[in-house]
């Protein structure tokens, strides 16, 4: 049985990217070549590998057994470990570049406003999968086998990360240097973990307590806070001792 609205979600946003990449020109952190290259050619492979990964990474920690079944492993609306599928992402991304000469550093920054803008439309498309969900509202929208409407938290998240990925896209230009691929790439994951941090505060979940995600999301929210911290601290110091210098 095919899940037509988890079909649509995937489709939408591969799209939307795609077509945005078109738009607006890409050039996968390689500036100095002048062998064109797509979305598609830089992001299939890490978007294949860090959903498998997302896949596994669940199937390990809540039912193990499961892995020894194709069937179950391929039911990804069954459930998936976000984070950990972002890290073999990146990892195989940063590889690939690598492997043909481009600073990983420089193509995941390119990458990244697209990858934004992939999460906030599966965001925004939560309308044609389970519904959107959040806390009660007069003003709102409600779900299949609920009885009150509830305000879309889906939505807000999709507009904060879609704004995020058109600021960095203009931001990152055609120009890319370690200190701006590096700002890119931290704005990116930290924008991304703390919407998700804050919405699932809204969100229903199993149980009394936080939900693996929701802690995920809250460590790495604290963990980009802390380099973004360090990070200024660094380039404060960076500018006095140039000042001195001088």
């Amino acid at each position: 049985m095919i899940d037509t609205g988890l079909l649509i979600s995937l489709v939408a946003l591969v799209s939307v990217p795609v077509a945005w990449a078109r738009l607006v020109g890409f050039d996968g952190g390689q500036q100095e070549s002048s062998d064109p290259v797509r979305l598609t050619d830089v992001a299939i492979a890490p978007l294949v590998a860090g959903l498998a990964a997302a896949r596994l990474f669940n199937l390990l920690l809540d039912d193990p057994e499961a892995l020894r079944s194709i069937h179950e492993i391929s039911i990804v609306r069954s459930g998936v470990d976000f984070w950990p599928g972002a890290a073999v992402a990146v990892v195989v991304a940063a590889w690939e570049a690598h492997r043909v000469g481009v600073r990983p550093l420089d193509r995941l920054a390119s990458i990244m406003p697209f990858v934004l803008m992939a999460y906030a439309v599966f965001e925004a498309t939560c309308i044609v999968r389970e519904g959107c969900f959040g806390p009660r509202s007069p003003i709102g929208i409600r779900p299949e086998g609920l009885s009150s409407t509830q305000f879309p938290v889906g939505w807000v998240a999709a507009v904060v990360v879609a704004a995020t990925a058109v600021w960095l896209q203009r931001l990152l230009g055609h120009h890319t240097s370690r200190h701006r691929s590096a700002f890119v790439i931290w704005v990116g994951v930290a924008v991304v973990a703390v919407t998700r941090a804050v919405a699932s505060f809204w969100l229903p979940h199993i149980g009394d307590g936080p939900t693996r995600a929701h802690v995920w999301s809250l460590v790495i929210s604290g963990a980009a806070v802390f380099v973004g911290a360090l990070g200024a601290a660094l380039a404060a110091r960076e500018t006095r001792s140039a000042d001195v210098t001088t």
